[in-house]
């Protein structure tokens, strides 16, 4: 057996058993060891800010809808303008209409995704009877990736910037008057 390698493996030994430590390892002469060369190399590390996002605004609202025999949607756009198709209808009074907005703060001139669900569901408020009614197809102002759910965005030079997101809501027939709340996710990272 080579000398050189048998030295290296007990030394190897040593360490892995905790008989020496590393530093102890660290302390020997490469010199030392007959044919060993070594080499340096840089290391170095960028710290992140943190990302954070708060909704803000009123959130997403489809405002005034009224229903009929026949289901329907109402769909939002990002931009805060709805349409409707089917049983679904709007009256004299839109009522509140907006999407919902985010604000984010993170790293200056970073990319960023976020990833909006597949499926919210508002419910009729406490005491109210109804059918549940669901939003589908969210959409946002950011910019779409090749997976329906992910949007691509960029903070701005102060580490900030906002979106707004959309959906579409499904109308049952003859669905139950009253007002429907819920909640949706919205996940963020950088890329």
């Amino acid at each position: 057996m080579n000398h050189r390698f048998s030295t290296l493996k007990f030394l190897g030994l040593l360490l892995s058993t905790g008989l020496v430590s590393g530093s102890a390892m660290a302390q020997l002469s490469v010199g030392s060891l007959i044919g060993v060369v070594e080499a340096t190399a840089n290391a170095s590390v960028t710290i992140l800010n943190p990302l954070s996002i708060t909704a803000t605004g009123l959130g997403m609202s489809f405002g005034n809808v009224v229903t009929s025999s026949q289901p329907g949607t109402v769909v939002l756009a990002p931009t805060g303008t709805r349409t409707v198709t089917g049983g679904a209808g709007t009256m004299g009074q839109a009522g509140t209409v907006s999407a919902a907005s985010f604000d984010v703060t993170g790293q200056k001139n970073a990319t960023y995704s976020i990833a909006l669900p597949v499926l919210a569901t508002l419910n009729p408020q406490s005491g109210e009877t109804g059918l549940p009614m669901a939003v589908t197809a969210f959409t946002s102002t950011l910019t779409a990736t090749v997976l329906p759910i992910v949007w691509n965005g960029v903070l701005g030079t102060a580490g900030t910037a906002t979106f707004n997101v959309g959906g579409t809501l499904t109308v049952g027939l003859n669905q139950t008057a009253g007002l429907y709340t819920g909640t949706f996710p919205v996940l963020l990272a950088y890329n």
